[in-house]
């Protein structure tokens, strides 16, 4: 899920909100007083607007927060926003905080993902039964060989191919008889040159399973005109939504079911 520090361009909104949230409750001022070495009302001060952080007090307060990576550096351009003192500079920070937004705001930055080379992407996205054999291996009902070929129906070459393939990138481990899923995380960047070619076989597997009367399948697809700030709002839901998808996916149970 992202940050809640991406909803803000104020430090003093994010720190006075933060602050006050449940993870850290009463006397959660005096806390980030003590932890800068200061008067409380010095975070008073700044809070109200009378008083900046330094960039040093700002430092400390990413500690407090345990800030990490992006989010550290978002915190740290937010203050030197705050601290600007001319409308250029205010202007690069503003910047600085769109970029750094944007950044985050790709789906390959709320899920963890294995990079292949290209030449393995194409070597996957391009053949759905490499895709298909790649999740199943990861039920622990396809866990063998022949259970997983029986599963596929496919010709006994191209099985054996398939499973060669995923042997060699890492993405299946065989030991005997048995298969079990290697790497469980990836993800295709939508900067990748295989990124149409493999939309364009995903959306083909989708109108055939339309095709399909299933009434356990869930299908949704829509065209709207909104204005840019609820786009920018729903994107943002929509990348939460996919972080929380891929924990529910890994913190619940053994893998059951394969879904496309």
């Amino acid at each position: 899920m992202l940050h809640p520090i991406y909803d803000y361009t104020d430090y003093r909104a994010y720190v006075s909100e933060t602050l006050a949230g449940k993870e850290f409750g009463r006397g959660a001022r005096n806390q980030l007083a003590q932890h800068l070495n200061c008067q409380s009302s010095f975070i008073s001060q700044v809070l109200s607007g009378k008083s900046e952080l330094s960039l040093e007090h700002a430092i400390q307060v990413n500690g407090f927060f345990g800030h990490e990576g992006d989010e550290g550096d978002f915190f740290m351009a937010m203050v030197q926003l705050s601290r600007a003192g001319s409308h250029d500079l205010e202007v690069y920070f503003q910047k600085l905080l769109e970029k750094l937004r944007t950044k985050k705001m790709q789906v390959e930055n709320v899920v963890w993902q294995k990079e292949l080379s290209k030449e393995d992407v194409l070597g996957l996205y391009g053949d759905w039964v490499r895709i298909s054999m790649f999740l199943l291996s990861g039920i622990k009902k396809y866990s063998n060989v022949d259970q997983l070929r029986t599963r596929m129906q496919v010709s006994e070459k191209e099985f054996g191919e398939a499973l060669s393939f995923l042997e060699k990138v890492g993405l299946v481990v065989r030991k005997g008889e048995e298969v079990q899923m290697g790497e469980s995380k990836i993800h295709l960047k939508k900067d990748s040159p295989y990124a149409q070619t493999v939309s364009v076989l995903v959306r083909q597997k989708v109108l055939e399973k339309l095709k399909v009367s299933d009434p356990e399948s869930l299908n949704y697809g829509a065209h709207f005109a909104v204005s840019e700030k609820a786009y920018k709002e729903m994107k943002k839901q929509a990348l939460d939504f996919i972080a929380n998808w891929s924990e529910t996916m890994n913190k619940d149970s053994e893998p059951e079911k394969l879904c496309t």
